[in-house]
């Protein structure tokens, strides 16, 4: 077939475009006709970054209907519930980020942040999620690493910024053993609400990529400066 414009070009082609283009060019292309807009609307979606704080958030319904474009996401850690009982049949990649605004309590406390048990089930539901960032001052309860551990049959990176409690350390280094690619930074130990063991604050943190068949992860953390727990 003769291509003769733009027009003509195959979905395929225009998806290839899409992938160099910003989103403000984007946004001007799915403007153009319904032929754009149906082949780069999924572009514009594809890797989404919603904050609750953010000057315009996307609402939790406009995030439902393009979930079938969504790939990759970044939630913030004060987003509220319905964007958590969203499903994106196409997500493979989930960044799970503290929100600096919350932290340091320039907020309203009234809002409602999702609870451990509603991350859980969000992983629950998309076990194929390849890669995982999760950057929160929270302590995750057990289940999270179990699921991360074992139902996420797909992942392979995982990078972590957080506190551990001492009695989860089991299921925090076995879901660490079975990723291929591993980035640790800023992991404190907590026992009893007090920390037992941190990282240094002054360095890259720990990276562990599989190249090749090796021994088990060691648990090791920021070039040996902290080693995994362990028992009698």
């Amino acid at each position: 077939m003769t291509v003769t414009s733009f027009l003509d070009l195959s979905d395929e082609i225009r998806l290839l475009i899409g992938e160099k283009l910003n989103s403000k060019t984007i946004y001007a292309f799915i403007r153009v006709c319904r032929s754009f807009n149906s082949s780069y609307i999924s572009c514009l979606w594809s890797d989404l970054i919603i904050a609750q704080f953010k000057s315009v958030t996307v609402p939790a319904e406009v995030v439902r209907t393009n979930a079938h474009c969504i790939e990759a996401i970044t939630f913030s850690s004060t987003l509220t519930k319905e964007y958590y009982a969203i499903t994106f049949p196409r997500l493979h990649t989930l960044r799970m980020m503290n929100d600096h605004e919350y932290e340091y309590g320039n907020v309203s406390g009234n809002l409602q942040v999702v609870l451990p048990q509603e991350n859980i089930e969000f992983l629950r539901r998309h076990p194929n999620i390849t890669a995982l960032t999760y950057q929160h001052m929270d302590t995750l309860p057990k289940e999270f690493w179990e699921v991360v551990g074992t139902e996420l049959v797909q992942l392979d990176e995982l990078e972590f910024t957080g506190d551990v409690d001492a009695d989860e350390m089991d299921s925090f280094w076995r879901a660490c053993e079975r990723v291929q690619n591993l980035h640790l930074k800023d992991v404190n130990v907590i026992s009893e609400n007090v920390p037992i063991l941190s990282t240094s604050p002054g360095e890259n943190g720990f990276h562990s990529t599989k190249a090749e068949p090796r021994r088990p992860f060691s648990g090791y953390l920021m070039r040996s400066k902290f080693k995994a727990p362990t028992h009698d």
